[in-house]
């Protein structure tokens, strides 16, 4: 079914057969950026630039490699406040163009959708009870806290990764049914395949 997608890591050799054909080339960083320029790729890509679609759709959201190191429980609320409000780019997206999708992409990005949801109610609820004062909670809501504290940056990771997979499955499920080259790193490439059943 999903014969229309290559996956190919940063140090592989893309065909140029493919290249030169149809085919839009997703790439896991912002194009005409200096972050993209320092990328290394065997294919030199820069005679495809109007075929690239750069995929970090978290650097709009502020989350992105010169914050990750300075997360705290504090700026959580900041990170992800604007990711599901109504009428957001995610929200405007789902409500907008999903329905045209056919039915198992549609079924895979409603559940990815849900997911992503449901995560950012839970870090919103946890960000809430983490501002409250230690001695005013009770034993369990205490350890939620410690738990969330100490993992804010992997709660925030995961989160983020489900915001960039259901970007970019938007995109290579729509229903245009192009052909698009994917240049991720392994564990990237991976969790598509996961969701797509492959």
């Amino acid at each position: 079914m999903f014969d229309n997608i290559y996956f190919f890591d940063l140090n592989d050799n893309i065909d140029n057969d493919l290249l030169e054909d149809n085919v839009d080339i997703l790439i896991d960083y912002i194009p005409d950026t200096q972050l993209y320029e320092k990328i290394d790729i065997k294919n030199d890509l820069n005679k495809y630039k109007k075929k690239l679609i750069g995929t970090d759709i978290c650097f709009y959201f502020g989350y992105n490699i010169f914050i990750k190191d300075f997360i705290n429980k504090n700026s959580v609320h900041y990170l992800i406040e604007n990711t599901m409000k109504k009428n957001g780019l995610i929200d405007k997206y789902y409500i907008k163009y999903l329905s045209q999708y056919e039915k198992k992409p549609f079924e895979i990005l409603l559940n990815l959708y849900e997911n992503i949801k449901t995560l950012h109610n839970k870090i919103e609820t946890d960000y809430k009870i983490a501002q409250k004062k230690k001695y005013e909670l009770d034993v369990i809501n205490k350890a939620l806290v410690e738990y969330f504290e100490s993992n804010v940056k992997k709660i925030l990771n995961d989160y983020f990764l489900k915001i960039k997979l259901f970007y970019i499955l938007s995109i290579i499920l729509s229903p245009k049914n192009e052909k698009y080259i994917l240049i991720f790193d392994k564990n990237l490439q991976h969790e598509i395949k996961v969701l797509l059943g492959l």
